[in-house]
Order: C-alpha cells, then sequence, then structure tokens
C-alpha cells in the first residue's frame, strides 16, 4: 500500500497541471514550478527538494538553453524581415496550397531521422507562420503535422538516443531496429493525421482567432529579403547536424584529424543553430541601429519565456524521476504473462509521468532487461519487438511536463490548451497505433 502513496500524487500532479494551465489558463510556468514543489515536499524528505528543484532546472537549462536562445533569434528575425514569408511563398509555389501539409509532414519526417525533435521543430518552425498565413491551413494544425512528424522517428528509430540506449541493454541487430522503427511509425502518423484534420474543422477557427490577435507586424513588401538569404539560417544549421549525425553513424566522428575535430564541434546542435542564428543577423544589415535592437529584444524576450517554461518543465521530469526510482514495477509486471504490453505499457507510464521519451525508454529498457525470459519476451524477434514496443509507449501522451510540448506550443505561438487538444491526442493514437499494429504483426507472424 505504501508503493501506491507516491503513484497516486503523481497523477494528481498531471492531473492538476493539465487542469491550471488549460482550463484556468494559469501560466505554465507558475504551475509547474508550484505543482514540482508540493510534489517534492509530499514525496521526499524536505533536505532533497532544494537541491533536486535546482539540479532540474540546471540540467534543462543547459541542455537546452543554447537551442531555445539561438532557435528564438532565428523564429523572430525571420519574422521581422519577412524572410519567413519569402520561404513560405517560394514553398508553396513548388508544392501547392493543398499539398503543404503532407510536404511539412514529409519535411519533418526525414528531418527528424538525424535530428532531435526538439532542434528540428525550433529550426523548421521558422516556416510554420508564412505557410499558414499564405494557405488555406491554421497554425495549429500545421504546426502539429510537423511536431508529429518529428516526433514519430525520435521516438522509434536509433539514431536517437532513446532506442539507440535501449539496444545497449538489450541487444539486438541495429538495422532491424532502424528499418522496423522507420516504417511502423507510418500507419501512427496517418491515424494520427486524420485526429488533426478532425481536431481542425473543430477548433481551428477559435484557436486561429487567438493567435491573430497577438500578431505582430512584420516587414513591409519593399524590405523583404532575397530567398537565398532567408533559407540560409535554417539550411546551414540542418546541414552541419545531418553531416555530425552521419559520421556518429558510420563512426567517423571517433576518427582524429583537424577536419574531423572541426566537424564534431559545429555538428553538435548548440553550435550548429549559434551559427544560424548569427548568419540570420545578416537579414538585418539595412536597418537602423533602433530597429534592429527593437527586434533582438524582441528575440531575447521570446527566448526568456521558452527558456523559464521549459526548465521548470525539467524540475518537474526529475522530481517525478526520482519519486518512483524505488517503486518495484519489475516485480509488479514480471509475473503477469502480459508479453509485448508490457515495455508498452510500462514506457507509457513512465513517459506520462516524467515527460522524458528518452528517459522512458532507458528506464523501461534497464527494467525489462531481467525479466526478458520471465515475461516471454527472449528470442531475438522478441526482443526487438520488446524494444519497438518501448519506442511506442514512450509516445504516448505528450503534455505539459515533456519540454517538446512547450518548444511546440511557444514556437508557433498557440495555448497550451490548444496544443493539447492537438498534438498531445495525437501523440496518444500515434503511440497506440504503433503498438497495434506491431502486437498484430507478432501475433499473425511470429
Amino acid at each position: 500500500m505504501a508503493n501506491l502513496y507516491p503513484v497516486l500524487w503523481i497523477l494528481g500532479s498531471v492531473v492538476a497541471i493539465i487542469l491550471l494551465t488549460s482550463r484556468y489558463k494559469l501560466h505554465a510556468f507558475i504551475v509547474l514550478f508550484a505543482i514540482s514543489l508540493i510534489l517534492a515536499i509530499a514525496t521526499m524528505p524536505l533536505s532533497e527538494v532544494l537541491p533536486l528543484m535546482k539540479e532540474g532546472f540546471g540540467k534543462t537549462v543547459g541542455n537546452l538553453g543554447f537551442l531555445l536562445i539561438s532557435g528564438s533569434f532565428i523564429a523572430v528575425i525571420l519574422e521581422q524581415t519577412g524572410g519567413a514569408k519569402v520561404i513560405a511563398q517560394w514553398f508553396l509555389s513548388k508544392l501547392g496550397d493543398k499539398k503543404a501539409p503532407i510536404s511539412l509532414g514529409l519535411t519533418g519526417y526525414m528531418s527528424g531521422l538525424l535530428l532531435f525533435c526538439d532542434t528540428g521543430f525550433i529550426l523548421l518552425s521558422s516556416l510554420l507562420k508564412g505557410i499558414s498565413e499564405k494557405s488555406s491551413f491554421t497554425m495549429p494544425f500545421l504546426s502539429s503535422v510537423l511536431a508529429i512528424s518529428l516526433f514519430s522517428v525520435h521516438c522509434l528509430t536509433p539514431t536517437h538516443p532513446g532506442i539507440l540506449g535501449a539496444l545497449g541493454i538489450i541487444p539486438v541487430d541495429f538495422g532491424y531496429i532502424l528499418i522496423g522503427g522507420s516504417l511502423l511509425t507510418l500507419p501512427g502518423l496517418f491515424f494520427s493525421y486524420q485526429w488533426l484534420k478532425f481536431a481542425d474543422k473543430k477548433w481551428g477557427m477559435e484557436a486561429e482567432n487567438i493567435i491573430s490577435q497577438t500578431v505582430t507586424e512584420t516587414a513591409e513588401e519593399g524590405k523583404k529579403p532575397s530567398m537565398f538569404i532567408s533559407f540560409l539560417p535554417i539550411l546551414i544549421p540542418i546541414t552541419l547536424l545531418f553531416i555530425s549525425s552521419l559520421m556518429t553513424l558510420l563512426k567517423i566522428d571517433q576518427q582524429t584529424g583537424f577536419f574531423s575535430n572541426v566537424l564534431n564541434f559545429i555538428g553538435q546542435a548548440p553550435i550548429a543553430l549559434g551559427i544560424g542564428a548569427f548568419i540570420s543577423i545578416f537579414l538585418l544589415y539595412k536597418r537602423g541601429i533602433p530597429e534592429i535592437n527593437s527586434i533582438m529584444d524582441k528575440a531575447i524576450q521570446k527566448a526568456g519565456g521558452i527558456l523559464f517554461i521549459t526548465a521548470s518543465g525539467g524540475i518537474f521530469g526529475l522530481v517525478i524521476k526520482e519519486t518512483t526510482q524505488d517503486l518495484p514495477l519489475d516485480l509488479w509486471l514480471g509475473s503477469t504473462g502480459m508479453g509485448l504490453f508490457i515495455p508498452f505499457l510500462m514506457a507509457s507510464f513512465l513517459k506520462i509521468a516524467q515527460g522524458s521519451s528518452t528517459i522512458a525508454v532507458l528506464t523501461t529498457a534497464a527494467l525489462i532487461s531481467p525479466i526478458l525470459s520471465t515475461i516471454g519476451l527472449d528470442t531475438e524477434a522478441e526482443r526487438i519487438g520488446c524494444i519497438l514496443a518501448m519506442g511506442s509507449g514512450s509516445m504516448v501522451f505528450s503534455h505539459a511536463n515533456d519540454s517538446y510540448f512547450w518548444v511546440i506550443t511557444q514556437f508557433s505561438g498557440i495555448s497550451p490548451n490548444t496544443t493539447l487538444k492537438y498534438f498531445s491526442v495525437a501523440s496518444i493514437i500515434m503511440g497506440i497505433t504503433s503498438f497495434l499494429i506491431l502486437f498484430l504483426f507478432f501475433s499473425i507472424f511470429l
């Protein structure tokens, strides 16, 4: 019975965050910080509360701070100079209005194979507003399409640390997981895309009206930069990140030498986005110092707000991680005979509770690996299914304790309530669909 005490507190905390941010419209930073503090005080010794909250805040700022600051500079400068509209006009002229969401989804899917979902969204979000203004699609719909396409491959392919780390704990063939994970994302993406279309018909106009009330003025028609200059702040970081990821996959990054060291350095996400932010400054070269300072102020304000919200989410995630550390999950699930459902449900619970898909998969792998034979997942094919089931579970219900949730919300300019209705529900559909397809495949063919 004592083990249920932290579980009830965690569930209550998640419900409280969702209600306070979506229904009662309280500021996300205040809600996340307050709930984290209350949960920590209720479930751990008081002497550990403040150090843990400092650690959660510091880790998140350290991991995402440079990304968010650089990404904010790129996004604001492209918006204020009209560069985002220039890119959007070119994008739509090549692809057509009706194909914009599918093309955006494919772009996210391909980029997501080598980019972290938050990094990819920060980079590509600069295109969303322009495409929304130049097409018939709303910002919540387009941002959610981009978000799910990046998120799906982030959770299911071994080019990302969750699944890759799981392979180190439960060793199976890398190629099988890469191919299987890439294919398994597709049915989940299809059904979650159908949800987004339904959600947009129901709430799209209401959400768009809220966004339109806060839109700022951008560049006049005559001052817009060229397509080439506008696209460089996005293209250069993506190229550098792709090269770095390929070097890691091919193990070229382990070689010593001047060029290898330089590419490894500039291919790190904070450095790559920092280069993009520096390049974006050249879009301001024809403007006066007062106007440049004004645009810089907007970028700093946007980055600061996002950073504080994301860091408070990091506090909440770490508090829950510590709270669940001593729970006997392996004993609760080890002898149930539920097969693939066990890694899926365990990863789902950890994802919902603490927010990080990577931690959900790695923790599940660590708990599951000693009991693989007990739960009937000891052959190579079953271990492959086990890892893919974890990846599917790590998608389920991305909400207020997930930093990606706030990256989507802040960089799209939509409300947390809108992100819950669109992306969070889509993440549930995507995770459950991926798992059911996996389960059916194993039931029929294995």
